[in-house]
């Protein structure tokens, strides 16, 4: 099993593709959202409505695996109070954002 811990970073990112990077999506998607450790999924080329669906699932629980573990411990405001200012936060208007930016990328 992988474990990164991903550091708050403060600056806002106004594009899709700055919120990529801001959020560190790049470590384990790659730099254009492809396959970057293998077996994470690829982002690119993906609807943009399956993607807010894959986001949204993966924050609630409904989607439950080793990676959906780890994209929700660095992406949910659920950790204990030491650990809150480590926080990286996806928020709803994020996962719109970065489906918008991949569902544009060319195929």
């Amino acid at each position: 099993m992988i474990f990164i811990l991903l550091l708050p970073l403060t600056m806002t990112a106004t594009t899709g593709k700055e919120l990529y990077q801001t959020k560190q999506c790049q470590i384990c998607h790659g730099e254009t959202g492809t396959e970057k450790i293998q077996g994470m999924p690829r982002l690119w080329g993906q609807q943009k409505q399956y993607l807010i669906n894959q986001m949204e699932n993966i924050l609630s629980g409904k989607r439950d695996n080793s990676y959906s573990q780890l994209m929700k411990m660095n992406y949910t405001s659920t950790r204990s109070k030491e650990s809150d200012s480590m926080k990286n936060e996806l928020t709803a208007k994020d996962i719109k954002v970065l489906a918008d930016f991949f569902n544009n990328l060319k195929r």
